[in-house]
């Protein structure tokens, strides 16, 4: 009776040896690393010019109208502009100028002005410091996609008013410090260049209303709005492209709703982009594209797969590339 209970305890002790082996193995191994999450594609540090023309509308109206100016000055100028400083913030500087011409007036009582025939020249110089963040958009589908922003800020104003044979004490020349809130968009063409609008409001008191015409309407501040439209150049100027949402733990991510591994190849041929078109990875419309082929670029088309074509492109940046796009964006 000995021999078969040492049989079964041999064969317990074992049973367990390996169980435990087989629990210290699998507590012991160091899990897989999860695959590396895809490095999204936002803002990079750019740099800007900007060239622009405008409108300017002095707050000082009953003045300007008693020198007989018009109320709406044409105004010009430049600037620069440094984005995605942190994430979307930017900073720029922008300078401007307007200049016009008039004649000395003299106010009554009554507030009615009578001109004296002496010419005036008048001229005011704004630069304005801003510090502003741009809303880029999500979920884009082309880099032409405007761009809004809001700013705000301060800066300098120059103000200059000269007469021939003036008195002394009669011309005025002065500086000021300025404050303003802006608003605007820019509207990339390609990467490198924009149609940007402006819409500024400037505060500038303390400029005039010491003496003349603008004391006699308590007139003192120059300040007013400001709207401009002109050209953006440079890089850092389009819409980033975003990366696509993870999917839910408990849904399997999303795949394409066809899979054809071995597509029938055809003969190469050379294609033409009809218009702008993006071009992807895979063919799968909800995937962020390469990039967006410009009508008129040439393709060699490789292989067709149920709408789409793959082909060989030149790629600016990384040289040749293949891509899908979809059919009805090549002629052939």
């Amino acid at each position: 009776m000995r021999a078969p209970h040492l049989r079964h305890l041999v064969m317990a002790v074992v049973v367990g040896v390996v169980g435990v082996a087989g629990t210290t193995a699998a507590y012991g191994q160091t899990p897989a690393a999860p695959p590396p999450s895809p490095e999204p594609i936002g803002p990079r540090l750019g740099v800007q010019g900007l060239g622009f023309v405008g409108l300017d509308f002095p707050r000082a109206e009953q003045s300007v109208e008693a020198l007989g100016l018009d109320k709406r000055q044409l105004e010009a100028g430049g600037g620069v502009r440094v984005t995605n400083l942190w994430r979307a913030l930017f900073v720029d500087v922008h300078a401007s100028r307007w200049s016009t011409s008039g004649e000395r007036a003299f106010v009554d009582s009554t507030g009615e002005a009578f001109p004296l025939g002496i010419p005036l020249d008048i001229d005011a110089t704004h630069v304005d410091v801003s510090v502003g963040w741009r809303f880029y958009p999500r979920n884009r589908r082309t880099i032409r996609t405007a761009v809004p922003y809001v700013a705000g800020g301060a800066g300098v104003v120059r103000y200059r008013e000269e007469s021939p044979f003036a008195e002394p004490g009669d011309d005025v020349r002065t500086s000021s410090t300025t404050y303003h809130v802006a608003l605007g968009f820019d509207y990339p063409l390609n990467r490198w260049l924009a149609i940007a609008t402006d819409a500024r409001y400037r505060f500038a008191p303390d400029i005039v209303g010491d003496d003349g015409v603008s004391s006699v309407f308590e007139e003192d501040d120059l300040g007013g709005f400001q709207l401009s439209v002109g050209v953006r150049f440079g890089f850092g100027g389009a819409a980033p492209a975003t990366p696509p949402p993870p999917a839910a733990p408990d849904e399997p991510a999303r795949r394409p709703d066809f899979i054809n591994p071995a597509p029938p190849p055809v003969d190469a041929q050379i294609g033409t982009v009809t218009t702008d078109a993006p071009i992807y990875l895979l063919p799968d419309r909800t995937r962020v594209p390469l990039r967006v082929l410009e009508s008129g670029t040439s393709v060699r088309v490789l292989d067709q797969i149920e709408g789409w074509y793959r082909v060989e492109f030149r790629d600016p940046q990384f040289g040749t590339r293949t891509g899908y796009v979809e059919i009805k964006f090549v002629r052939r």
